[in-house]
């Protein structure tokens, strides 16, 4: 989109309609970035089961909520942060006697939702 500025008749880019289209797409890459580093990682660890490797399997049995729980809620968390940003803005975070605005938001709410998860996470273990 244009608009006209009002000192000048000449168009203007408008800068906030790039800025969120430029957005959209960077949210998009990294969603599918994480797609296939997931998938890489999973598939790695599929091979090390399948091979047998017994120090693989040793360490996947004692240590399978922090080797693949933990990353896997910070994605997640990280998805849940993205999608809310790209759909609906900067996002405002009030509470507990704080107001985040900015950065501090979308930061806020993805340690939040990263320890909700960790802890659901933790309950059902």
């Amino acid at each position: 989109m244009s608009k006209i500025s009002e000192e000048s008749p000449t168009v203007v880019p408008d800068e906030e309609a790039t800025y969120a289209k430029f957005r959209f797409i960077i949210v998009r890459i990294l969603i599918a970035s994480i797609a296939v580093f997931s998938t890489i990682f999973f598939s790695y660890l599929v091979h090390c089961v399948w091979s047998e490797k017994v120090w693989t399997l040793t360490i996947l049995q004692q240590h399978f909520a922090g080797i693949v729980s933990v990353p896997l809620a910070s994605i997640g968390a990280l998805c849940v942060v993205l999608v809310l940003r790209s759909t609906e803005g900067p996002m405002e975070f009030e509470g507990l006697g704080f107001k985040f605005k900015g950065a501090a938001g979308p930061i806020v709410l993805w340690a939040m939702c990263f320890i909700v998860i960790v802890l659901g996470i933790r309950v059902l273990w």
